[in-house]
């Protein structure tokens, strides 16, 4: 399984980029790295991934 993580500075439409790369719905996370904005919720769900995939 997969999950995107987007740059904030990335986002003019969230829904219109959401749309464009990520049909399947994967997870996804918006990210404010100098904030610090979606850190925890991204490598939450990462771990959860690796976790599901190694067992």
């Amino acid at each position: 399984m997969s999950m995107i993580n987007y740059a904030s500075r990335e986002i003019n439409c969230k829904d219109e980029l959401r749309a464009q790369i990520n049909p399947m719905g994967l997870p996804d996370f918006e990210g404010v790295a100098i904030e610090g904005k979606g850190v925890f919720e991204t490598l939450s769900c990462v771990s959860k991934l690796v976790i599901k995939a190694l067992t």
